[in-house]
Parts: structure tokens; sequence; C-alpha cells
């Protein structure tokens, strides 16, 4: 595992390097893994790229995605966070680019795979929804996962996870007008799932990807029931032999779900419910207590 972690970190390094040479690499079989932040995009990249024949881009590649708005908080301030308001956001990053930019990450990703030596490359973000179409012209072969997880549940985590960005850096969230009340943040991460779905999907039926059988659509709560079942799946989608996965560990995926009805009290869920109720219904999930995560 030693020997992988550095192997991993050299072609990372090396494959940096090479992006500034101006040579026309693109990657083989690229794979984009997407959702709304706090969905499961980080448990689900780690049990698929443990295919023999796959190989994951470290980390999210949000450097190269958003060169001068990531991370918002050591950037000059002149776009929101994204979470704040990812069409704003992804706009002003994309027309931050240089115009080499798009074959910067071109070249970054297919110096990595090379040097990995594997067959199909994914890179996994959660700050790529709203510029799909972009990723699709640059990646012409690129194909697509996208993992959805209870809005509510995405929510709460979301907004803890900002929340404490923001404690971590008052002044600048003040200073800028990206200060939320918890209870506020929660409501306005309610928004931005659903945003994210509606884009998407969006997307996905302008641009036909299902009928093209470029597009994987699951959710996280499947995928902790039958994570072996749904990365064979994904297997399947990706034209790889299911045999070749080397995930273990199903004992350690654990739906974390139950939080929400701990954390939050009843009237709270079901104000956020109510909010969320027309993607919940759409993506299939039950308006009780059940999707909840309570006992």
């Amino acid at each position: 595992m030693a020997k992988q972690s550095v192997s991993s970190a050299l072609a990372n390094w090396v494959a940096h390097a090479a992006a500034s040479v101006p040579l026309p690499l693109t990657p083989k079989n690229p794979v984009f893994l997407v959702g709304c932040a706090r969905s499961g995009t980080s448990i689900l990249k780690t049990v698929i790229a443990s295919h023999e024949d796959m190989v994951a881009f470290p980390g999210e590649a949000n450097h190269l995605w958003h060169p001068t708005g990531y991370p918002w908080i050591e950037s000059d301030y002149s776009k929101p966070p994204l979470w704040a308001d990812p069409q704003k956001f992804t706009r002003l990053s994309l027309a931050d680019w240089d115009p080499n930019q798009a074959r910067r990450i071109q070249r970054e990703f297919a110096a990595f795979q090379r040097l990995r030596g594997k067959r199909v490359f994914l890179n996994k973000s959660a700050m790529i929804a709203f510029m799909l179409r972009d990723v699709r012209k640059h990646f012409p072969e690129a194909r697509f996962i996208h993992i959805i997880r209870d809005g509510r549940s995405v929510a709460l985590s979301y907004a803890r996870m900002e929340r404490e960005k923001m404690e971590a850096s008052p002044d600048a969230y003040r200073t800028h007008g990206h200060w939320f009340a918890f209870d506020d943040l929660l409501d306005h991460m309610a928004m931005i799932w659903q945003l994210h779905l509606e884009e998407i999907d969006r997307v996905v039926e302008e641009q036909c990807w299902r009928d093209q059988g470029i597009y994987f659509e699951c959710t996280y709560e499947d995928f902790c029931r039958r994570p072996r079942v749904l990365a064979e799946e994904i297997s399947d989608f990706l034209g790889l032999d299911p045999a070749r996965l080397r995930f273990r560990d199903e004992a350690g995926i654990r739906d974390m779900n139950y939080k929400l009805s701990r954390e939050l009290s009843a009237e709270r869920i079901e104000a956020l419910t109510e909010v969320m109720l027309g993607e919940l219904n759409r993506k299939g999930y039950p308006i009780n207590s059940a999707s909840t995560g309570e006992a």
C-alpha cells in the first residue's frame, strides 16, 4: 500500500510539471464522478477506484477546474463561494480561464493516467456540476457518474462543514456578505441541493446522455445498502470486468443519514422537507421518518 501511495504521489508531481509542456495529450476513457457536496462522492470514489484498470486523480482537481476561485478563502473574493451561488461562481471561474487552461487540465490528467498505467481515468469533483457542458466539450469521450443523497441529510452536513469554515475566518465571510446563521445556512443548502439536481438533470436531458449511454445515476442510500453490487454495476457501465474490483471492506460503509433525526427536531426536518418536496418526490425519497434515518 505504501509503495502504491508513493507511486501515485510521484505521478501527481510529474503530471503537474508535464501540464506546462505543450504536448497534445488527453486522458483515455475519462470518467467524471459528480454530485452535490456531502452526497457520498468520496466514498464511492474510493470503492470504484479500487478497480485494477482504473486510476483516480488525487483529490478533486479543483485547483485546475477553478484556478482563481479555489480555495475561496485564499482567493481575491471576486467570486462568491460555490455554495453561495454555484451558477455565478462557475460562470466567473470559467471566465477567468486563460486560453491554455483546458489543455493544461487535459495534459495533467493524461500524464497522470499514463504514469499510473491504467485504462480508465477517474476525476471526482463536487465543484463541476455547473460546468458539465464545458467538461464534455474538453473531454468528448467523457462518461459521467452522478450520486444523489437525501437532500435533508446533505443540507445538514453541508451546512455544518461550511459553518466551520466561517467560524475559522469570520472576517472574510462577514466582509464579503457570506456570513449565515446556522439555521439560515441550513435552508440555503436545501436550495443548493435542489439546484444541483436540476442543473445536472437539465444537461443530461438536453444532451441526451442517457440515450448515448454515458450517464450513470445512483443514490447514496442504495450504495450503502449494497456497495459491492453497485460497484459492479458501475464497472459494467464503464466496460470493465467487475471481477477486477479490489474493494473488500463492505462492513466499513454505513449510511449516515441517521444523524439527521438525532441533530434536528422533527419540526425542523418537516420544514426542510417542505422546501425540498418537489425534488425529494422526483428522486423517489419517501416523505416520512424512514427517509431521515430514524429507526
